[in-house]
Parts: structure tokens; sequence; C-alpha cells
């Protein structure tokens, strides 16, 4: 693991110093200023990982650190400062200088300073904030009480009074309703919309506004896929073999359902870790489930079963490494990947960093990992079929045809029988299992009285061979009595020619007996004495029951029924193809049950001890696993892979991570709202990540959702409705929140308003999906792929994630990277970016469109009004139409410098159009074209 830490942690401990100097009367808090000191430092060789400990000091524990070394110094003496062996190594300048190399690992003067302070204060350890619970707070007092809409404001008002700074005023009722539309909803507000609002008198209409936001379909496209950033989404393994995940998108649709239904988010951690095993919970299981999994709300057509069995997907979408020829360390690699995305997504821990030793920083030891390492061992991935009402209904409505058809057809066998045996001449009849020559078996007796024979399995051609007695010159039927589930075609031959190539090939829905039936081969000419009647099959070969000849001069008598067989043989055989097939979703279920030994340094071939399956003991109420495996209220049977438990276990604010799992997903919330979380790293909540800028705030958001039954939308409407959230822009970033960070949208976001400003965007929640070429493309099949993602019109959530080969418009805005979980993207300007914008055949039309659409509302001498740009008393069409422009695309007017400056643009662009037909369209378009490259177009204030 490295040792240089991000730059915002730099920035959090140079303003933790500038409010706590030497000089000051403030106490030096060890986990906001001491603990990033000694994991930048020092924890690499002197932290949690045992193996690579040196000199047998641990820094981050109190004990250790000041109990006298085998060399007969002490590290710290908490009170004297000088005596302290940690102070004089720090400050050493010969070879016994710590952190040993180059000056850049030095720590620098401040940091010894706060060093020295603390120790001399008394060298208090607290433990890492984020390995205890959530500490329920109450909002503090503050001053300025007047701009205080809820609690969250008190937390964010006392630490800017802290600072001595001030909120900033609020946001223009305009920038406040394209602020919460695209954070809420990834799309920007008509002009209608934006005029609803300002008509709207009521006093609650912002919150009117949130709560219908909050419930619209675009909400759950929106935070679904924040949350696939999360759950590492992707519609192809990636990797050195780029398979395509032909079922991931029905993970994708559950994720958007869950959010649009407000599933509670212990409920959604339980369904992606364990829904195939609450989906089988009995109700002595549902009463360990806290009745947790029965809190949901979700739409009518919505099987609650096939969505838990559906939600596993997560665990199976990362990436694999399919050229691995080592089968044993295939799955630890997979196991491994599943483990440090459940680590990070759900707990913000980097449990993967234990998997060859202890890990460096944060107290996981490697038994822990190995601990969960068994659960995902006992865990098998796969596709596996769903039910759902619509198959149900089909499969009755089949079967019930069939059943006539079955019905139809035996009765007409009987008749056809009654007669061949009243009219009998030159019948011939014999069983299946009396062939002269042949390598088939007689399984008599496992099928019981008349199968006559079955293929062994093997590459061989199986056969069977008849001597029968021809009565007389003449035509003969054939028919064969057989049962055959699935089709196996053989040859058959007489006298040594072939007379059918595609015999036996009939099916007729079942190997069992009362599946055998008569089907007819053919017809053929034969003479007086004995034919030799051969069957062949490769490999396999149908249970063959009875072979019948019948002599043409009876068939004259009984031609229509042998046409009406024929006729009613081959409609079963073709219906029972048309079977509904269930639909198949991405899926984990449990496997064979073990315990896995400890890999030593990560190698599957160095084995140590074998370790009980189990949680993190980090955030467990049992200190020590090894000694008690099976704590309660969790324990794993020893017939059960304990990925329930660990569901349950993750979620538990008693005796599991429940509080962690909340802080961390409240603090998605926060970063996902305002684009910076309360904790900068938001998958690392541990030494290596960045302290909470609020933390107070932070465990009373944790509570808060615990509290409102982990309703996400709850919590959400708390932050939009909060005067922090409707304050002016800020236009840096800033960590105490005096002022609302400006952003640019996301790629996604991006993609979408183009495609609903053009009139092209469709907002179906249902449809088919895009299907492009991910293993191996050839150039041709990449550029077929670009194609269809060009013309593909629903909202950019519905776009396939090919790993490696991800849509160019989404991977020029930092798309995330799909192989790993992604709690923050990157945000970059480089030139490419406008370039794109500039010459993409999507942004182009797009433009057209609107364009032809501002043409056909202001195409007279007297123009429509514009509700959401208020007065204009200008009567120029073309003011009206630039107006008209500016309302959609950015949800204001336009200044009169702004107008000014584009009538200009439209008379010098004008003069250089050739086209007299086109014109008009040509230069608006050019017009419209220019204003989606501006920076307003794509940033949010």
């Amino acid at each position: 693991m490295s040792r240089i830490q991000p730059p915002f942690i730099c920035l959090t401990i140079i303003a933790s110093f500038a409010m706590a100097t030497p000089g000051t009367s403030r106490d030096i808090d060890y986990g906001e200023i001491i603990a990033p000191i000694l994991a930048r430092h020092c924890l690499e060789c002197h932290g949690p990982d045992s193996e690579q400990r040196e000199a047998g000091l641990r820094l981050d524990s109190r004990t250790s650190a000041t109990t006298k070394l085998d060399s007969g110094s002490t590290a710290i003496i908490p009170g004297h400062p000088s005596e302290s062996d940690l102070l004089r190594r720090v400050k050493s300048t010969g070879d016994d200088r710590m952190p040993p190399g180059d000056d850049a690992t030095s720590l620098s003067t401040t940091e010894i300073q706060m060093l020295t302070r603390w120790i001399n204060e008394g060298a208090k350890w607290q433990s890492h904030w984020a390995f205890s619970p959530p500490i329920p707070t109450s909002p503090p007092r503050v001053n300025h009480t007047d701009w205080i809409q809820n609690p969250i404001d008190r937390f964010i008002l006392a630490k800017l009074e802290q600072k001595s700074l001030s909120p900033r005023p609020k946001a223009s009722p305009r920038k406040l309703v394209r602020r919460l539309y695209f954070n809420l909803t990834g799309l920007p507000p008509t002009p209608q919309q934006i005029s609803d609002f300002l008509e709207d008198e009521r006093p609650d209409s912002w919150e009117r506004l949130v709560d219908r936001l909050l419930a619209s379909p675009q909400y759950g496209q929106r935070w679904g896929r924040h949350w696939l950033d999360v759950a590492r989404y992707g519609d192809s393994n990636g990797g050195d073999e780029n398979h395509a995940y032909p079922l991931a998108w029905r993970y994708r649709d559950y994720v958007i359902s869950s959010f649009n239904d407000d599933l509670p988010f212990d409920d959604f951690v339980h369904e992606q870790l364990a829904g195939d095993l609450l989906a089988e919970e009995t109700n002595d299981d549902a009463n360990m489930a806290h009745a947790a999994t029965e809190r949901h709300t979700t739409n009518d057509n919505v099987d609650r079963k096939n969505a838990k069995l559906t939600a596993t997907g997560f665990l199976a979408l990362g990436t694999k490494i399919l050229a691995e020829q080592d089968e044993v360390k295939k799955q630890a690699d997979l196991v491994d990947e599943q483990i440090d995305t459940v680590g990070k997504t759900f707990l913000g821990l980097t449990l993967g960093c234990a998997r060859c030793h202890d890990h460096k920083f944060d107290p996981i030891p490697t038994r822990d990992y190995y601990a969960l390492a068994g659960i995902f061992h006992s865990t098998e991935l796969g596709d596996r079929p769903i039910k759902t009402i619509a198959f149900e209904q089909a499969l009755r409505k089949h079967q019930q045809h069939l059943d006539r058809l079955t019905k139809d057809r035996d009765q007409l066998q009987v008749r056809f029988n009654k007669q061949l045996t009243e009219k009998s001449i030159h019948l011939l009849e014999l069983e299946a299992e009396s062939f002269v020559q042949g390598n088939v078996s007689s399984l008599s007796d496992r099928y019981g009285e008349g199968i006559g024979i079955i293929s062994d399995r093997g590459s061989q051609d199986n056969f069977a061979e008849y001597e029968i007695e021809i009565p007389a010159d003449g035509q003969y039927l054939i028919q064969l009595r057989y049962a055959a589930r699935d089709a196996r075609p053989g040859r058959m031959l007489i006298n040594g020619k072939v007379v059918k190539e595609d015999a036996i090939s009939q099916t007729t829905g079942g190997w069992m007996p009362e599946h055998q039936q008569w089907v007819s081969e053919g017809t053929f000419s034969l003479e007086q004495g004995t034919i030799k009647l051969r069957l062949e099959s490769k490999p396999l070969m149908s249970h063959i029951d009875k072979i019948r000849l019948i002599h043409a001069e009876q068939l004259e008598n009984v031609t229509q029924e042998v046409a009406k067989l024929d006729e009613l043989t081959t409609r079963l055989t073709n219906y029972r193809q048309q079977k509904p097939v269930p639909e198949k979703v991405m899926a984990a279920s449990d496997g064979k049950s073990q315990n896995i030994r400890i890999h030593i340094r990560g190698n599957h071939m160095q084995l140590g001890d074998e370790v009980m399956r189990g949680f993190p003991t980090v955030m467990s109420s049992t200190p020590d696993q090894s000694a008690h495996p099976m704590f309660a209220p969790h324990p794993i049977p020893t017939t059960q892979s304990g990925r329930r438990q660990l569901a349950y276990w993750v979620t538990d604010t008693g005796t599991g991570a429940g509080g962690q799992t909340a802080r961390v997903i409240a603090n998605r919330l926060w970063h996902w709202h305002f684009g910076s979380g309360l904790v900068r790293t938001p998958n690392d909540f541990g030494m290596q990540g960045s302290r909470p800028t609020h933390p107070d705030l932070l465990d009373w958001l944790a509570l808060a959702l615990i509290k409102h039954d982990w309703s996400v939308k709850s919590l959400q409407r708390l932050i939009v409705t909060s005067a922090s959230y409707q304050q002016e822009t800020s236009e840096s970033p800033n960590m105490w929140l005096h002022g609302v960070p400006r952003r640019r949208i996301e790629a996604e976001a991006i993609r979408d308003s183009l495609l609903m400003h053009g009139g092209n965007l469709s907002l179906d929640l249902v449809g088919k999906p895009l299907s492009v070429k991910s293993q191996d493309p050839s150039p041709t099949d990449l550029h077929n792929n670009e194609t269809a993602y060009r013309s593909f019109r629903r909202r950019s959530v519905y776009l396939p994630v090919v790993r490696c080969n991800t849509h160019r418009f989404l991977t020029l805005y930092d798309f995330p990277n799909a192989a790993t979980p992604v709690g923050k993207r990157d945000s970059t300007t480089v030139p490419t970016q406008a370039l794109l914008l500039m010459n993409d055949p999507m942004v182009m039309l797009q433009a057209e469109s609107i364009a032809k659409s501002t043409l056909a509302q202001h195409g007279t001498t007297r123009p429509q009004p514009i509700p959401v740009l208020g007065k204009d008393n200008s009567s120029d069409q073309t003011k009206h139409r630039i107006q008209s422009i500016y309302g959609n695309l950015f949800q204001r007017a336009a200044t009169r410098k702004e107008m000014e400056t584009l009538q200009t643009f439209l008379g010098d662009f004008e003069s250089t159009v050739t086209d007299d037909q086109q014109k008009e369209l040509k230069v608006w378009s050019a017009l419209v074209h220019t204003l989606l490259l501006s920076s307003e177009y794509i940033h949010v204030d």
C-alpha cells in the first residue's frame, strides 16, 4: 500500500494545525491531528501488520507505544516529550532518523511541533472514529438562528461560526430549481416547470417540489446510476476475455426500482448480499430478519422474491480473470474481488488489503479476511431462472393446449390401433430390444416393461440392427415407438442403404414410459424375404420401444388416420419446442459450506491455519473471533455459507456494523448532493482515509437514517430542504460549506440533457437492452458499437457499460472505471471534451433539432409568449427566438450583452452560408450548437 496521502488529507491536517497551533489553549486531538501524522509516516512499519512490524513497536496502540522495548528505549513517555525516543528519532539528522529515506518522507516542523505538544499534554489516544458506533448528538446551539431551516443547518452553521465564516445568501429561485432538478432527476427543468414553481406562492412550495421530484420515475434512474458506480456495474466481464454479461441489466433495473420504491437501505443491503436466501426464508427464519424485509413498498407488478434473487447479481458483476488456468487461484481472486467490493461499498473499509498480511493501517487481521473468504468460497454464482406471473400464465396456457393435442392424438392412436387389429394383413411388430446386432443397451429393468434401447454415452456411432421377415412384396409404412425429451435424430438403413437421414427426430415430452409415442418414419418398397433394418444414432439414442411395419393394403383402410396421426405428432413435437422459457438473472446461491485456511502472503499454495467463517472483529462486539467464531445473534450454521448472517451483521446496529453502514451511505448521499462528502474518501473510512469535516453531523445523519426506517428519500428530503443546500454558489470547493460548490454535471446528465432539449429523449423505464459487441471486437465492431450508442434514445443509465469499450461520450466526461467500486468520480477538464461537443454527430443533431423546434414555435412575426422568461416588451422575432433558446437551455433570460453578441453572431454566420433553402436552419443550428458548447450548459450553480 502506498504511504503517500491524498492531497485532501494534507489539507485537512493543515486546516487542523491552523486552529490548533502552539500557544492555543485547546488540547491536540489525537484522531484529528496525530493519527493522520502517524498513518502517513509511521504505521507502514509500526502499525497493525504484525509480519511487517519493525522492532516490535506498534504506534497505533498506546500500550505498545508507551512500553519499554527490548532496546531499552520507549517511543512515547506521556508528559515527557524530551525523553520520548519517537521525537528524538524523527528530529535526528543521522542514520537513526525515522522514517528512513529521503527528505520527502520526513516529518515537517509543524508535524513535529504537534507531536511534541501532544506528548506533553499526556499523549491521549482515542480509537479511530470509524471503529466506534455513531454517537447520538443534539444539534448544537448557534448565534444566528434566523438562518436555520432544519437541524442540519445547526451543525453547518456552528462550524462556520467556529471558523469566523458566514453562510452565503439563498440562491435565486431559478438557480435552486435547476439545481434540484439536476440533483434529483439528472435532467434540467423545462421553462414551464420553472414558471410553475415561480407562480406557486404557497409557503411550502419548495417542499412540494422536492416531494414531486422524489416521487418521479426519473429519480430512480438518476440515483440508481449513483449506486451503480459503487457496485462496479458492468455489462461485460472486462479483463483478458471481455465476455458479455447479457443478464446484468436486470440488476441495474432492480437498483433503479429499489430507489424509486424507497426500499429501506438495510433491506437493500440484505438483498444484495443474500437475497436468494431471504427469498426462501421460512417464518422462523423471518424472525431472525427482525421483519426488516417486509417493510418495503413496491409496485404491484414487482415480484419481491424475484427482486431479492436478482439483487445478488451484485456479487456476480465483478471482473474475472477467465484465462487463469489455476482454478484454485481463479476462485481465490474472485472471492478477493467480492470481499474488496463489500468492504468498500457497505463498510467504507479496504478489507482486501488484509489478503496477504494484516492490514498495515487498520486493525483488520488476515484472519478476519479469511473468515469472510470462507463465506464467499461457500457461495456459487450463475444464471438462475425466475418465475414471473406472466411466465406462469404462459406456461399454464401452453400446458393446457399441449394436453388437448396429446388427448386428441392418443384417441386417434387408439382408433388406429383398433382398425389395424381388426383388418390385420401382414402387420409386423417387434420389440426394439430384439436386435441381432448392436452396441446399445437394453434398459427394460430401469424404465419399465417394453422400453427397448438407449445408446451408451460415448463418441462412437450407436446402432441396432434387426432381421425382419417380409411376407409379401409391397409398400410398407415403418413406424417407431419411442420416448424423447430432446431430439436425438439418427439414420435408418434398409439392407445397408440409407433410406432416411433424420429418423427418430421427434420429441415426445419426456423419457419415461408414459411419453412413448408412435412416429411414422416413411413408406418404403420392400420385397418378400428377410431384410436388415438398421438404426444409427450418434452419440445418444432415443428410448425406442417398438418397431412396426404396415402393409400398403392395410394403409388403404386407414390412410386418413395415418395422415392425421402424422400431422398431430408433428404438431405436438413443434408445440413442445415452443414451451415458455423462464427469464434468468445473474445470481448467487449457497454452495458447499467450507472454512478456508489462511493463504500465507496470499499464496494459495502455502496454507496456514483454518479460519472459521465470520465477520471483521474491528466492528464486532466479540473481540476474539478465533475463540468465538459463531457469536450471537448471527451464528453461522455449519451447513450454510454465512451470507445471510453477514447481510444482517452489516446492518445490525447493536452487535454488528450497522452504525458504520449507516455512516457510509449517509456520507455517500451527502457527497452526491454537494459534490463532496463529509468524509472526502467515501470508500475508505479507515486510517488512510480522511476524517469527517463535521463528525457530529455525520453521526446525526446516520442515526436519523436508522430512526426513519433506513429511508433514503427521507434523509435526502432533509438535506435538500436545508438552508445549507439552498445557499448561493461558491466558486471554489470549501470543506465548511459556506456556499454550495459549482459543479459540472456528469456525463450521463450532459447526454440526457442534449437529447431532452432536442426532443429525442425516451423516458421509458423498461425496454430491450442495447446489444453491442464486447468480446474481441474488430474495428468494424467498435464502429458499430459507437453508432449504436449514438442512435440510442433512452437515458444514459440504460447504455451498456462494456468494460474496456464504454461509449466514448461517457468516458471523455469521466465516466468511472467499472472494474472497482467508485465512490467519487474524477472531474477533469481537457481539450478533447470541448472537441467532442464541437464535432460529435449526436450533439450536432440535437442542435439542429432545437433550432427546428425554435423556428417552428417562433416562425411568425407574432411569436408565442415565453412564460419562463418574464416580461419581454420586444416584438423582434430574433430576440424572441434567442430568449426561447435561453429559457430552454439555461432556464433564464439572455442579458442585454448576450443578446447583442448573439445577434452579431447570427449576422456574421449568415454571410458564410451559401445554401439559400437551408440558410435559416443552418444559422440557428450554429447558434444553438455554440450555446451547447458553453460552460454554463454543463454546470450547475
